[in-house]
């Protein structure tokens, strides 16, 4: 597990529940197929190569858990923005990437993230 800088968009998003205002980062992927996930417990985020998951035949339910052992003190990790839930009050975000296809980004930047 590397940490390194990857480009990302960040839309500022407020949370339904107590209307705190989020950064929610999409990753720009390139030509590699890439899942992204954070974790609960130190807020980090984990990009997952998906092809190499495909093609040595991982099991991918398996590796975020080994990963939320290791680094979330076994909290799971949420995927991103699906999953997401707002980290002051744990309301759900209930956001998708084509929400977010419709707004704009807030910034670019570079976003630290464990790639797996």
């Amino acid at each position: 597990m590397n940490t390194t800088s990857v480009p990302a968009s960040v839309y500022a998003v407020a949370c339904l529940g107590c209307r705190d205002q989020l950064a929610v980062p999409v990753f720009h992927g390139g030509f590699y197929n890439f899942g992204t996930y954070r974790g609960q417990k130190t807020g980090a985020f984990y990009r997952v190569d998906l092809d190499r998951i495909f093609y040595q035949k991982l099991d991918l339910p398996l590796e975020l858990q080994r990963v939320a052992t290791l680094r979330e003190g076994g909290l799971p990790l949420e995927q991103v923005p699906d999953g997401m839930h707002c980290p002051r009050c744990r309301e759900p975000l209930g956001l998708s990437e084509s929400d977010l296809s419709r707004m704009l980004p807030a910034r670019e930047s570079a976003v630290e993230a464990v790639v797996l």
